[in-house]
């Protein structure tokens, strides 16, 4: 038999579900950003195998590529490969990020514009349970597309690429990265947005706001590209803890700052 405080989570996934489906702006954007950034990935993957197949890189061209990948392999070829697959790995890495953003800064605001917040307030649903259900409904749509963008994008690497690259594609780190480290990413998103979107008056100033966190994602991306942040392992799952630890302070602080009697006052 189920809780009451489960049964209210559930109520609120549910509706915010419901929502998701009326919300036309929000949804054509789960549906098109993954759908552009595995379109985006691939083609450069395929333009860049089709390049190199034509013209085989010169021996020399290992000096421009980062040590971290010229490791891996003595082949120019792999290694632009390599390269491109890296830049697929920050592509993907956004998506987790950049969904749950918007649909978080449209979750709060757009019910006070709705005016179905306050009746929602004025129940006996807890915060910890509102927020908690709002998390989960904003999590789970906005990783779906993001895994399947990626195993489109991992089938389209088996294809056309060496071996070696398909390692890589398909290593310890990189599916870490994207199983493990997208969702914890996704959850702080989502918390962050959260908290913005409570504050926020309007619904642009809520976007622009919580979608400064994909600067660290693209800075993330960018060091894994060039060698500074590890995709090991061991690196990735330091990383994990981070952000499960930030997560924790993060879903702590949002309900503690979440004021239901503040923002029903404020809400003209």
């Amino acid at each position: 038999m189920s809780s009451p405080s489960a049964d209210r989570v559930r109520a609120i996934v549910t509706k915010e579900w419901l929502d998701l489906r009326r919300n036309k702006t929000v949804l054509g954007a789960f549906i098109a950003l993954p759908v552009l950034l595995t379109a985006v990935s691939s083609v450069m993957m395929l333009t860049a195998a089709k390049a190199l197949a034509k013209a085989e890189p010169k021996p020399s061209t290992m000096k421009s590529i980062p040590a971290h990948i010229a490791a891996l392999t003595s082949d120019p070829r792999e290694a632009t490969l390599m390269m491109m697959v890296f830049t697929g790995l920050m592509m993907f890495s956004m998506v987790p990020v950049l969904l749950p953003s918007i649909m978080a800064a449209h979750s709060i605001v757009g019910e006070k514009q709705a005016r179905s917040l306050e009746p929602l307030l004025a129940t006996p649903i807890r915060t910890w349970e509102l927020l908690v259900g709002k998390l989960v409904a904003i999590v789970i749509p906005a990783l779906i597309p993001s895994l399947l963008g990626f195993s489109v994008y991992v089938a389209v690497v088996a294809s056309i690429a060496p071996p070696a690259v398909f390692h890589l594609v398909v290593s310890p780190g990189f599916l870490l990265t994207v199983g493990l480290v997208g969702p914890l990413a996704a959850v702080l998103s989502v918390t962050f947005g959260l908290m913005v979107s409570s504050r926020s008056a309007d619904l642009q100033s809520a976007q622009g706001i919580s979608g400064l966190l994909v600067l660290p994602v693209i800075g993330l991306g960018m060091g894994q590209l060039f060698g500074a942040v590890s995709v090991t392992v061991l690196g990735v799952l330091a990383r994990a803890l981070g952000l499960l630890v930030v997560d924790a302070g993060l879903v702590l602080l949002c309900i503690s700052v979440f004021e239901r009697e503040t923002i029903l006052a404020r809400w003209k």
